[in-house]
């Protein structure tokens, strides 16, 4: 087995590191990295493993009993768990020594573009980040709250890789020395704030669509570097209704609609494309619940009537109805008001006629005028 010694002169007094590579069995390469401190030494280690292998192992060798933060990172991006990477972590005390072993293994399938560092007190984000909701045409604030950031250094913001959805890793921009650059991206659907407050790293991001659903990531150095994910979704939208006989001989129609965020709908009944509305004869009320097992939400419109719908009313969301109380447009008037409407300018104009025969042809041009314009059916 041979040992490749490294020079010591980056280390910080009392810290000593020994790596060693070995043949893995299937001609893979197994690197192992040792790291001794003194008693009571804060650990700081940053290892480039030697190229070619697809197993890595750091070892953290402590005298004092501290678990240490070993991160490993690629391209200063912190690496972990994924279908094609595995970490594990073991330890280990020599107790003849005294002497704490803290190992961590990778092994991955995947072909990185360098080589990994083995890196301690790295601060990463832990577990999947947090998730935000919104709908879709709507706005949403990515959060990344980033203080004590490094000026000096990179800050961006990219979109994470999503195997399944065929989504693949994406700068939305990059901020470097006083340039903010979004390369190709619609520079207006993303509003910043650092410049204003330079702790502020959150993005808003304009008239979401699906296509915008995924995993975001916020990096930057604080001092060390720092990867804060988001995940954002978008709330969906569940419209159902059906109808129940009153004991009294009308109709009751109920209608749900579940929505995965709290954002109150504007629930319309129509009828053949008119909005309904409370009237002597009919009732529309809505009430809320909320499934706390599930986080949905539940808003309810109950339409109470005991008129005969010529058709079924339908419940629907974000319609925009004219103002007033009117109840149905001429067209869905009972057939004996329809006959009426049609019937009283006919009237009305034999009428007129009766009058300029009596009187003379003195006021003919205004009969004519009246009588043209009662004739005009109302649509």
């Amino acid at each position: 087995m041979k040992f490749h010694n490294f020079n010591k002169n980056h280390l910080s007094p009392g810290t000593h590191i020994v790596q060693h590579r070995e043949t893995h069995p299937n001609g893979r390469n197994i690197y192992q990295c040792v790291v001794k401190l003194d008693s009571n030494k804060e650990p700081n280690i940053q290892v480039t493993h030697p190229n070619g292998g697809n197993i890595y192992q750091c070892v953290v060798k402590l005298d004092c009993y501290k678990e240490p933060n070993i991160q490993w990172t690629l391209d200063g991006t912190c690496l972990s768990n994924s279908a094609t990477t595995n970490i594990s972590p073991t330890y280990s005390l020599d107790e003849e020594t005294g002497v704490h072993y803290f190992h961590s293994r990778l092994e991955t399938e995947s072909n990185f573009p360098s080589e990994p560092k083995c890196e301690v007190n790295v601060k990463c984000p832990s577990g999947e980040g947090i998730t935000v909701k919104s709908f879709e045409n709507g706005d949403v604030l990515l959060p990344c709250d980033c203080p004590n950031r490094n000026f000096n250094k990179e800050f961006k913001w990219q979109v994470e890789e999503d195997g399944k959805r065929g989504v693949k890793p994406k700068l939305i921009f990059r901020y470097n020395d006083g340039t903010l650059d979004f390369k190709d991206n619609p520079s207006h659907r993303y509003e910043t704030f650092f410049h204003n407050d330079s702790s502020n790293c959150f993005v808003l991001l304009k008239n979401i669509t699906k296509e915008d659903q995924g995993k975001y990531s916020c990096r930057f150095y604080s001092p060390l570097y720092t990867v804060f994910f988001v995940n954002l979704m978008l709330c969906g939208t569940h419209i159902s209704q059906h109808r129940e006989t009153h004991p009294n001989g009308g109709n009751i129609y109920q209608c749900v609609v579940k929505l995965d965020c709290y954002k109150e709908p504007n629930i319309q009944w129509t009828l053949d494309g008119t909005c309904l509305s409370n009237s002597t004869t009919t009732n529309i009320s809505p009430t809320y619940s909320l499934d706390e097992e599930t986080g949905v939400h539940h808003f309810h419109s109950r339409l109470e009537t005991e008129s005969n719908f010529p058709s079924e009313p339908k419940c629907e969301v974000n319609v925009t109805c004219p103002s007033g109380n009117d109840l149905y447009s001429l067209t869905s008037l009972d057939p004996l008001f329809r006959i009426l409407f049609k019937g009283v300018p006919v009237v009305l104009a034999l009428g007129f006629l009766l009058i300029w025969y009596r009187h003379g042809t003195s006021h003919s041009e205004f009969c004519y005028v009246t009588f043209t314009a009662l004739l005009v059916k109302p649509e």
